[in-house]
């Protein structure tokens, strides 16, 4: 009964937990938004077996495809992670009644893509591995803070580094020690 089990979550076969499981249905779902499965797994850049393991839960899903087959269908990523809120981004209504109130400016999707791949990188370097929900909630943490360093940066009328907003520059990770350690700490060292 290692980390897995902090969270309440069973394991069931072949050490998936029943929170897998849970994270497999939805992504089914999400994956049924799409005209054809081989749609779908194109915009995950995978192949349409490895979308049937991913929903069999025979493999663990990688956050970059969640996230890609989410963001494309606009999918909350919050509702795939947890099961919790609107599954749709466009049913996040401001009290104004603002139907696009959870869709993000181009300038954040762009910083939301580059947490992620950091994060991924930065995982596989370090040999850690995050369950989806843990995952889930760092890419909004990392959001969020490099969101305000990029807000900071504009303000001050100081240089905005590439990673906050520039597309296909992954965040480093590993060169800011207050980045590194917040992953260390909620990341698990794989047996490699």
């Amino acid at each position: 009964m290692g980390q897995d089990k902090q969270h309440g979550e069973r394991e069931g076969a072949r050490g998936h937990t029943a929170f897998d499981h849970e994270v497999s249905v939805r992504l089914s779902l999400v994956i049924d938004l799409y005209d054809l499965k081989v749609e779908a797994a194109r915009v995950a850049k995978t192949t349409g077996e490895m979308l049937g393991r991913y929903t069999k839960g025979a493999h663990k899903l990688p956050f970059r495809v969640a996230a890609a087959i989410a963001h494309a269908k606009g999918v909350s990523l919050d509702w795939l992670a947890t099961g919790e809120g609107p599954m749709m981004l466009k049913e996040r209504a401001a009290p104004g009644g603002d139907s696009d109130a959870g869709r993000l400016d181009p300038l954040d999707e762009v910083l939301l893509a580059n947490v992620v791949e950091g994060l991924e990188l930065f995982a596989a370097s370090e040999e850690l591995e995050l369950e989806p929900g843990e995952k889930a909630r760092l890419v909004v943490l990392l959001h969020r803070m490099l969101a305000r360093r990029r807000r900071d940066a504009e303000r001050l009328g100081t240089p905005v580094a590439p990673e906050l907003s520039t597309p296909e520059h992954p965040v480093p990770i590993a060169s800011d020690i207050d980045l590194a350690d917040i992953v260390r700490l909620a990341g698990r060292r794989t047996m490699g």
